[in-house]
């Protein structure tokens, strides 16, 4: 069992622990600064905490987590399953970080549980859930469809 943290950015910063035996996954808006973290298994994604793109009154965009990040995100998660620690963190700590551990726990083992953690975080982004979600899914096809080819390989077929 996976053991997930959700944390704000200012918890990164205060921190001195050295994460090389865990996953970390770090997510900042465009345009800002990731926080150092020690560690070697670390994983740094921006996007804006918004559900679809918005234009602001001076013309810029904020931009939601795209699918090919997801993707990403989703080929790591899988890589790390046997990381007994996984760290999550965005800028605040409740809404797309948790959106992303919620979306995880949806397929793989975590404590908490997916559902301890939607009671932990009711602000999650659900956008982000959902499309890590759907990434997620996509990869366990990913994953089950190369099995069954290997097996047929194996079988001489």
């Amino acid at each position: 069992m996976i053991k997930i943290f959700v944390w704000p950015e200012i918890a990164m910063r205060e921190t001195t622990i050295d994460f090389k035996d865990n996953l970390v996954i770090s997510i900042t808006s465009p345009g800002s600064e990731h926080v150092r973290i020690k560690g070697d298994n670390v994983h740094k994604f921006h996007f804006h905490d918004v559900r679809e793109p918005l234009e602001l009154m001076d013309g810029s965009i904020m931009m939601p987590m795209s699918e090919s990040i997801a993707e990403a995100i989703a080929e790591i998660a899988m890589a790390n399953r046997d990381c007994n620690v996984w760290l999550i963190h965005c800028e605040a700590g409740i809404s797309r970080s948790p959106g992303l551990a919620i979306g995880l726990a949806s397929y793989i083992n975590t404590e908490p549980t997916r559902k301890k953690l939607i009671e932990l975080f009711p602000c999650y982004n659900k956008y982000v859930c959902k499309i890590i979600e759907d990434a997620m899914e996509l990869k366990m096809k990913e994953l089950t469809t190369g099995l069954h080819i290997q097996k047929l390989l194996m079988e001489g077929r």
